[in-house]
């Protein structure tokens, strides 16, 4: 009976459509029934976006992040480079201050040319 009705409402040309689940449900829906589901699928890409958006931590303004280097400066450039993008990103928009903490003369070589590069202080 059922197969009967789907035929018959396939071949009517008309806006309706049939799907079939392995359960063996079927399901009519017309145009209509096509509009509300991108209507929710939309809805539901909104609201996931505008929660992510809420969840993005504040880019707090005026913090200053003062990055130590040792020895030969082993790690400066990866923090550097991670406050970097942090800043890129729009999570954070502070200043970088590489401090000089005992850095031998590969390591102060490192830390000019860093400061150069990013036009960042360097006390």
């Amino acid at each position: 009976m059922c197969k009967r009705i789907l035929s018959a409402m396939v071949s009517t040309k008309e806006k309706t459509h049939a799907m079939e689940f392995s359960s063996g449900i079927h399901i009519l829906y017309g145009q209509e029934g096509e509009e509300v589901l991108l209507t929710l699928a939309g809805g539901c890409c909104t609201a996931c976006f505008l929660y992510s958006y809420m969840l993005r931590p504040y880019a707090a303004f005026g913090t200053l992040a003062v990055v130590w280097g040792t020895g030969s400066g082993d790690g400066l450039e990866q923090t550097v480079s991670a406050f970097l993008w942090l800043r890129r990103s729009g999570l954070w928009s502070g200043a970088i201050l590489l401090e000089d903490g005992g850095l031998d003369e590969e390591g102060r070589q490192l830390a000019e040319q860093l400061a150069e590069r990013f036009h960042l202080t360097m006390i």
